[in-house]
Formats: C-alpha cells, sequence, structure tokens
C-alpha cells in the first residue's frame, strides 16, 4: 500500500480515528510536555471476540475478515498507530501470530480454509529506547471492543481504555505518597477535539464523531445532531 501510494503522486491518509479521541489527544499532549517524565514502556492491546465463534460463518457475516487474498497475519493498526503517536517511531519488533480455526462454514456441511490469524502478540523497541508490548485479537473472549493502552516513564503513568472511553487514568509521582495513586480524569468539553461537541464532563461522546475529530480545527465540517 505505501509503494503504491508514493508511485501514484497523490496525498494518501488512513483515518485512524481512535488517535484523535479526547483521551487519547489528551494522553498524547501529557507525554509531550513531560507530565511522565521520560517514557519507558507502552502495553496496548486491541481485543474483540465477535469471531471467537468457529461458527462464525466465512467470510465473517457482515463483516470481510477472512478473504483468501490477506496475508496471513493480523495486524492491529489501530493500536500500534495509537503507540506510534504516543511514543513516536518504532526502531524494532517481533512478533508471533496464530490462527485458532483452520477453517469457517460457508453453508452446511461446507466449510472454507481461513488464512488470516486471529492472534498476534508482539514485542516492540522505539526510537526513544522504550519497550512496549502491542497485542490484537478478533477472538478475544469477553473482550467486546477493548481497545486499552498504558504508558509509565520516569514521572508517571497514564492508562485508557476504549470500552471506559470518558476517562483517562493518569497517576503522577509527585502526590504525596500516603495518598497518591491513579486519578480519574472525567473528559469534556476542556480536553481536546471535545469542546464543539459537548461541555459537561462525562456526557459521553458518540464513536463516529471521533471521524470528524479528523478535520482541521479550522473546519469543524460535521453535522452535530
Amino acid at each position: 500500500m505505501t509503494e503504491a501510494a508514493l508511485k501514484s503522486g497523490k496525498v494518501n491518509l488512513v483515518n485512524f480515528s481512535y488517535r484523535t479521541w479526547p483521551g487519547v489527544e489528551l494522553a498524547r499532549q501529557l507525554i509531550q510536555e513531560g507530565e511522565l517524565g521520560d517514557v519507558l514502556h507502552f502495553e496496548g492491546h486491541f481485543f474483540q471476540d465477535y469471531a471467537f465463534n468457529p461458527d462464525l460463518p466465512f467470510p465473517g457475516g457482515s463483516t470481510n475478515r477472512f478473504p483468501e487474498a490477506v496475508p496471513s497475519v493480523i495486524s492491529g493498526s489501530h493500536i500500534m498507530d495509537i503507540a506510534c503517536a504516543l511514543m513516536g517511531p518504532v526502531e524494532s519488533i517481533t512478533a508471533r501470530s496464530r490462527r485458532l480455526y483452520e477453517k469457517r462454514p460457508v453453508g452446511a456441511p461446507d466449510a472454507k480454509q481461513v488464512t488470516v490469524d486471529d492472534l498476534t502478540a508482539s514485542l516492540v523497541q522505539f526510537s526513544n529506547g522504550a519497550l512496549g508490548s502491542v497485542h490484537a485479537s478478533w477472538a478475544a473472549t469477553g473482550h467486546k471492543s477493548d481497545l486499552s493502552f498504558s504508558v509509565t516513564g520516569t514521572k508517571g503513568a497514564l492508562s485508557f481504555s476504549w470500552e471506559r472511553n470518558n476517562e483517562l487514568h493518569l497517576f503522577s509521582a509527585a502526590d504525596p505518597q500516603r495518598t497518591g495513586g491513579f486519578r480519574r480524569i472525567m473528559l469534556g468539553g476542556i480536553h481536546p477535539e471535545a469542546d464543539p461537541f459537548w461541555y459537561a464532563q462525562g456526557q459521553g461522546l458518540r464513536v463516529w464523531r471521533s471521524f470528524c475529530h479528523y478535520r482541521a480545527k479550522g473546519d469543524r465540517g460535521c453535522d452535530h445532531r
């Protein structure tokens, strides 16, 4: 895809909408402002369970997750994009993938060979020296839309979960040890990318509005109804 985009001579953009979510953007700003000190480690995963059932029909019901033309790997592109947005470029990566089910039904009693993997686990080293682990699966039983990450640094840490996407959790080593710990930040209009949509903290934001965040800040051309 990268080679084709370069050869085309045109601007190419992949809309990784999770990156611009208020909680993720606030995390990026806090890291850049030095709130966490030197970042040391990133842990992230994107787990869903819609494909854990071996009876899910090929090519995946309403989705197109199991075509023969797709290489045998699940990329976890959304969580890897967030990792790079928060931590910077990746210097090296090693990963292992696993296919849980070799065949999917296409209509009783027929079944079709599956060529994509259901689970990938990776170890990452970032260019700034930080280490990380990034995992992805669409067959992680019990996880619905669990895009989660944590970042630790020399002065603090933070964590986020998409299943509680109104919240960002922040720890500061500057807090008194007796009362220190992760504090819950309820997201609202005072936080980045949220002000056009709602002001009161904790009221919530619909997922489709994350695509609106990708527009330039001076051009809020979305339907806010």
